[in-house]
């Protein structure tokens, strides 16, 4: 196993760890560490903090719960970070349920004074110990496998409140009907979410585009303002979003 692997696993194990703790533990110089760090980045494994790293990893158990496609971790964690970088000190933001919105959520903890209000339990749990971020999670009966909380007086908190940007995940993309979809027992309470908003930003990976599965519209492609991916879509594909007005960040 190479450096990096055994790198990645400490880190995984400890969740947070200091630049010195690695190179105390694995007998490298800083400048070795960091520059294995910034691999691993780019990579989406993890994210730098102040003088040391923080996993970006997801339980393997949580995220198959979420979403049964575990085979782009990678291409979520690229996600993440991209996104991250859309992000201001001070921001308000409201994140909605799903995987790739969890590994966003994780990214979080490197920025300060923000304000998350989010129907998902899961990210209010991952951010609530930051003493950096002030969550918000709508009360409501809590779905088991997504961790999705929705209520008849669900819209009360986010209609209320005023939100610098959106992010939402999506199960599909169709460009034939230009929507995006999601599991159907989700589409009420994100819809919720797609109204409190100056920014929408929609969180997919390239698998998403076009997929085809049973479930509901959660919103055309002019309810939101971009599409964040993990890599470039097709030209024809770029074209439809353009056309819809829809930035694509990747």
């Amino acid at each position: 196993r190479n450096r990096n692997e055994q790198l990645i696993d400490y880190i995984e194990q400890n969740d947070t760890v200091t630049i010195s703790e690695l190179t105390d533990h694995f007998q490298l110089s800083p400048s070795t560490v960091r520059r294995a760090l910034e691999q691993l980045e780019k990579d989406g494994l993890v994210i730098r903090t102040h003088g040391g790293v923080k996993s970006l990893q997801i339980d393997k158990q949580l995220s198959l719960k979420i979403s049964p496609n575990v085979n782009n971790l990678a291409a979520k964690n690229k996600i993440a970070l991209t996104a991250r970088k859309l992000v201001k000190n001070g921001d308000v933001l409201a994140i909605g349920c799903g995987s790739t919105t969890l590994f966003f959520a994780k990214s979080l903890h490197t920025a300060k004074d923000l304000t998350v209000i989010t129907d998902s339990v899961y990210v209010a749990v991952e951010l609530m110990e930051n003493k950096n971020i002030e969550v918000y999670l709508s009360g409501g009966f809590v779905h088991g496998t997504s961790g999705a909380v929705f209520s008849a007086q669900f819209g009360n908190l986010f209609q209320s409140s005023l939100v610098d940007k959106v992010f939402l995940g999506a199960d599909g993309i169709s460009m034939a009907s230009k929507s995006i979809t999601a599991m159907a027992h989700l589409t009420e309470a994100e819809r919720t979410l797609l109204t409190c908003g100056d920014k929408v930003y929609i969180l997919a990976d390239n698998s998403k585009f076009d997929k085809k599965t049973v479930i509901e519209r959660l919103a055309t492609f002019h309810e939101f303002d971009y599409l964040v991916t993990d890599k470039k879509p097709s030209d024809q594909i770029i074209e439809k979003l353009k056309n819809s007005n829809v930035q694509l960040i990747y």
